[in-house]
This record gives C-alpha cells, sequence and structure tokens, in this order.
C-alpha cells in the first residue's frame, strides 16, 4: 500500500491541474512574491539538515546539484510563460488561468521524477541521512529553480498588465 502513495498525490495534483486549466483566478501579488520566501526557507532547512546529516557533496554534487536548479528554472520559465492572463476591465483585477499545455509539461516533470525514482538511482542509506541524497538534493534544487523562476515570470507579466502596455482577453463570465 505504501509504494501506491506516490501514484495518489500525483492524481490529486492531476485532478487540480485539470481545474487550474478551466477556472480563472484572481492573481494576487503577495502570494507572487511570498510563495517564492516559504520555498527558500523551506529549501534552506533542507539544506541545514543535508548538511549535518547527509553525504559529503563533492564537486560533481554540486555541479549537478546547479544543473537542476538551471533545468527548473528553464522549466518553471517555461510554465510561467503558458500561464493565460487577462485583465478584468469591470473589476480592474488581473487573472490567471493555466494553459493545458503547461499543465502537460508539469504532468512530465512529475512522471520524469516518479521514473527516475523508480529506477534505482536513489542510494541505500538507513536512518536519517536517508532522507538526503545527491538525487533528491537535486530535484530539490529543481523545483525550487521551477518554483521561482515561474513566480517572478508571473509577476513580470503582471505588472507589465496592470501598468497597461500589454492588453489580453477579458475572461468569460462563469
Amino acid at each position: 500500500m505504501q509504494a501506491y502513495i506516490p501514484y495518489v498525490f500525483m492524481a490529486l495534483a492531476l485532478m487540480m491541474m485539470a481545474r487550474r486549466t478551466r477556472v480563472w483566478r484572481r492573481v494576487r501579488p503577495p502570494l507572487l512574491v511570498l510563495v517564492p520566501m516559504v520555498i527558500l526557507a523551506l529549501a534552506a532547512f533542507y539544506a541545514w539538515g543535508a548538511q549535518r546529516l547527509g553525504p559529503h557533496i563533492t564537486t560533481q554534487g554540486w555541479l549537478a546539484i546547479a544543473g537542476g536548479l538551471a533545468a527548473g528554472a528553464a522549466c518553471g520559465s517555461i510554465i510561467g510563460r503558458l500561464v493565460h492572463l487577462a485583465h478584468d476591465p469591470t473589476t480592474g483585477h488581473v487573472t490567471m488561468r493555466m494553459s493545458v499545455l503547461g499543465a502537460l509539461l508539469l504532468l512530465a516533470l512529475l512522471v520524469v521524477r516518479q521514473g527516475v525514482r523508480h529506477l534505482g538511482m536513489e542510494p541505500e542509506a538507513t536512518g536519517p541521512a536517508a532522507a538526503f541524497s545527491l538525487l533528491s538534493d537535486v530535484l530539490l534544487a529543481m523545483a525550487v529553480g521551477m518554483v521561482l523562476s515561474r513566480q517572478f515570470v508571473l509577476w513580470r507579466r503582471w505588472r507589465t498588465l496592470v501598468a497597461g502596455t500589454v492588453d489580453t482577453e477579458a475572461p468569460a463570465a462563469a
């Protein structure tokens, strides 16, 4: 039963992504800044624990982590550009809706992540150090890069849209 728990979370994430492709949601600018700050705090806490309990990271390990961060930033900027933004003239709010292509990209990244884990690339560590491996460090760096760059791209697009330099379609009344 425990082996199926990641798939349950993936199914829940898929359902949430499917909903986000249909519903226009209001963009809340403070969350565009707050979410990356929380993610950075959690990543710093993980890095502190990894440094204390995990194995020593070699130069190649740091390069792999930097590569994961760069790959995540690239994927996050693509996903951020695929989000549909619109300015509602009646309320003055900016709304967003995830594109189907962006949802499929996120799903593909989840599948690749699970596939890498099931290919046996995780080390056979035991105890508290089992949570810290080079693979988990790279995947965490990729997730952090993806969230940070997506939020930054969305913030820039929101700021441009509010300034009135870009006109896009208004969402249909639901």
